[in-house]
């Protein structure tokens, strides 16, 4: 008897031709604790292999003028995605992640839009703070200054607010655990009353934490985003 595993799907060519056009373009491993400026691991990809793509959106990210650096970062960087992730990784205060950490993520090249997609990993350790702030401080290089952009502010709110409105939803969310605690009870019935009575404990446990961090960030959204706050550089 194995027990009860978690099952992920991997980032892999089956992967990339899912979600993209072309599934030819470089795929990246962050590694553990690697900003896009360290040499990682290129996984996949028939593009070149000389980093050049990572290291056009670093020198982008770390430009002086704040208007050259939101061009430059829009050229090479797919926008709308980036900010949604970490937008996502903050409402799950997933503080292992590459916005927090710049640890947990891959990134992948689209040939076809000719821009990088960040994709989300290691996702083990959500929701532990509650009152986990919308707008912390943040460790990876992308993240850390796209958001002291005025305009990447404003974007990032904006995808937290609409994240709230169309996705984020406490209803949803916990009745996806719901739906999974039911299918499970019977399987772990079979192993033992431990087995049941502990995986209870953990659902109540993470079903709380999600209901007290949706809480918290519906409040938030409401006093930083419908009422326009401002926000300078600190």
């Amino acid at each position: 008897d194995l027990g009860l595993y978690v099952l992920k799907e991997g980032f892999d060519k089956t992967f990339l031709k899912r979600h993209f056009k072309n599934a030819k373009g470089n795929l990246y491993d962050g590694g553990f604790l690697k900003e896009i400026t360290d040499a990682i691991e290129r996984t996949s990809g028939e593009g070149p292999d000389d980093y050049s793509d990572l290291k056009a959106l670093a020198k982008a990210a770390q430009e002086k003028d704040p208007a050259v650096r939101w061009q430059k970062m829009e050229e090479l960087l797919d926008l709308k995605r980036f900010i949604n992730f970490i937008a996502l990784e903050i409402m799950m205060s997933h503080w292992d992640g590459y916005a927090l950490k710049k640890n947990n993520y891959r990134i992948y090249h689209d040939p076809v839009a000719n821009k990088l997609v960040f994709f989300p990993h290691g996702l083990d350790q959500m929701f532990w703070d509650a009152g986990f702030p919308i707008l912390p401080g943040m460790e990876g290089l992308v993240a850390r200054q796209l958001v002291a952009l005025p305009e990447g502010r404003r974007r990032y709110l904006e995808s937290v607010a609409s994240l709230m409105t169309n996705v984020f939803r406490v209803e949803a969310l916990t009745n996806r655990i719901n739906q999974l605690q039911e299918r499970l009870r019977p399987v772990l019935a079979e192993i033992g009353p431990d087995a049941l009575r502990n995986h209870e404990h953990a659902v109540n446990d993470i079903r709380g934490k999600i209901i007290r961090r949706c809480a918290y960030l519906e409040k938030q959204v409401a006093v930083l985003v419908a009422r326009n706050t401002s926000f300078d550089a600190s």
